[in-house]
């Protein structure tokens, strides 16, 4: 099971089927928050589909094909970030995250970033991470940037949001290119 201390108060942990009702409530109370940016919101509309969707990332993550992980601050689930892809064959991985809107702007889903990215790295082996956001999503775009990344460049319509098409900004850094504080 993966598990990452971030500092003394955050640590990212695979999400277990006994998280189900604490992910799901914490879905449910941040429900407009997320939808605006995130397809899956409106789905998963049950504990029963919060429970599969947690059984699925388990096998994913056994057969090395994407990482779901919960964000814990104080042991309080606040959001999950993970792996959306790994690319073996061409070490390169895509970060995806979301937090609860009370705690946005704290600076946590950085130091959760920045700890996936030198966990990446290091132990991985990964030559290149990338983050792909909604152009809109100014917030989401902030962690990237905030870290150095480089927009590679933007996707037109790449995303069907709430019966909407949005373009979305690829970032990417490289091993070559990251440095470790």
């Amino acid at each position: 099971m993966f598990k990452l201390k971030v500092d003394d108060e955050i640590e990212i942990r695979m999400l277990k089927e006994s998280d189900t009702e604490t992910v799901f409530a914490l879905v449910d109370r941040n429900r407009e928050h997320l939808r605006r940016w995130l397809i899956w919101v409106d789905a998963s509309d049950s504990p029963d589909i919060t429970r599969q969707y947690i059984r699925d990332s388990k096998r994913r993550y056994e057969n090395k094909e994407a990482l779901s992980a919960g964000i814990w601050l104080n042991d309080e689930l606040v959001g999950a970030t993970g792996v959306v892809q790994y690319e073996w064959h061409n070490r390169i991985m895509e970060i995806g995250y979301w937090l609860s809107a009370d705690q946005q702007g704290k600076g946590v889903m950085t130091k959760v970033v920045k700890a996936l990215i030198d966990d990446a790295f290091s132990n991985l082996k990964m030559n290149r991470i990338e983050i792909h956001c909604a152009t809109g999503n100014t917030r989401s775009r902030a962690i990237p940037e905030r870290l150095g990344f480089k927009p590679d460049g933007v996707m037109r319509e790449a995303g069907l949001i709430n019966g909407q098409f949005v373009d979305k900004v690829i970032y990417s850094m490289l091993a070559s290119e990251w440095k470790t504080s």
